[in-house]
């Protein structure tokens, strides 16, 4: 379910001005405000929340604020500024503000449950071509870098991933149900929502830093603030960072990420290893095993053995695979 919410929960070059033929239509003024400040407007929502609500991944990946904001802005406007995607300039401010989520069980519900003004249909019918949800009338695009725009599963219906499913509803053993709040019934077949933990059959809230573990929960310190149990003090402890040179990966039973960009070479990725330097952007990133992530600096990728930043591709053009 690749609305525009989830699509700016995800790097990049300056953006250009556009308007959908939507907003055009409705007279809005391309200057009026400037895209690039929605982008920015969007990735300070991003960046807020992700240092607030993981600030170890934060550390980790993004650095510092300033350079977080910097690189998804960028990243916003790649992934956001091209065919099919109907979102006007007025939508996508509305949008940016309503990704200000200072609630972190909030923030992990967006994913399924984005704020109604980010539910922005886009251009493209189902069969089309498409390179992400976005661009989707029904906000679902089923394919690898290219595939074709597809309807929302239903609850009860099969499904892959969460965002194969209809809003509100998230994947549980391949099939879309509905998640439950506090103190609902929960199993196997029947999820919580995300930001809790199904606890000895009921739902529950995640414990936080310094509690005791959840010993029947299906995750001891639950989903929120980058927690993990010490099984020896059985208490909730904070992920750690560890810097240039030192061992990184699942240490002690809690993770231990590479600071400031660098990343966590390892043998596997199950098993201990040790920062080196991120890759930048154009360079050669295949034949390593990484942890907790990829070689290339954030929020790039490595694909086809270089790291790049993603970008909407274009699907229609001939040669494209489907």
């Amino acid at each position: 379910m690749a609305v525009f919410a989830v699509v700016v929960c995800v790097a990049c070059e300056a953006p250009t001005i556009h308007v959908s033929s939507a907003a055009a239509d409705a007279g809005v003024d391309a200057a009026e405000p400037p895209l690039d400040e929605v982008y920015t407007r969007v990735a300070e929502s991003y960046c807020n929340t992700f240092e607030s609500c993981s600030p170890v991944e934060f550390s980790a990946f993004a650095g510092d604020r300033p350079g977080c904001v910097a690189r998804y802005a960028r990243y916003v406007a790649r992934l956001t500024n091209g065919w099919g995607v109907g979102a006007t300039v007025a939508q996508r401010r509305a949008c940016a503000e309503a990704l200000d989520v200072k609630d972190c069980a909030k923030a992990m519900r967006l994913t399924y449950e984005p704020p109604t003004e980010c539910r922005i249909p886009g251009e493209l019918a189902t069969g089309d071509p498409c390179a992400t949800g976005i661009q989707c009338k029904n906000a679902r695009c089923v394919g690898s870098v290219c595939g074709r725009c597809a309807a929302l599963v239903a609850e009860g219906g099969d499904c892959p991933v969460d965002g194969a499913c209809a809003f509100g509803l998230v994947c549980t053993n391949k099939k879309c149900r509905k998640p439950g709040d506090v103190g609902a019934a929960c199993d196997k077949d029947k999820p919580c929502h995300r930001d809790l933990v199904c606890d000895g059959g009921a739902c529950a809230r995640a414990p936080i830093e310094g509690q005791a573990c959840l010993a029947f929960a299906d995750s001891p310190c639950g989903n929120l603030g980058n927690l993990a149990c010490d099984t020896t003090a059985n208490k909730c402890v904070r992920w750690k960072l560890a810097k240039r040179d030192e061992p990184c990966g699942s240490i002690g039973g809690a993770p231990v990420l590479c600071a400031n960009g660098s990343a966590c070479r390892a043998p596997i990725p199950t098993q201990p290893g040790v920062c080196v330097p991120g890759l930048p952007d154009g360079a050669t990133c295949a034949g390593s095993v990484f942890a907790f992530g990829g070689p290339c600096t954030w929020p790039s990728r490595c694909m086809a053995n270089v790291c790049r930043p993603l970008e909407l591709v274009d699907c229609t053009l001939p040669g494209v695979p489907l």
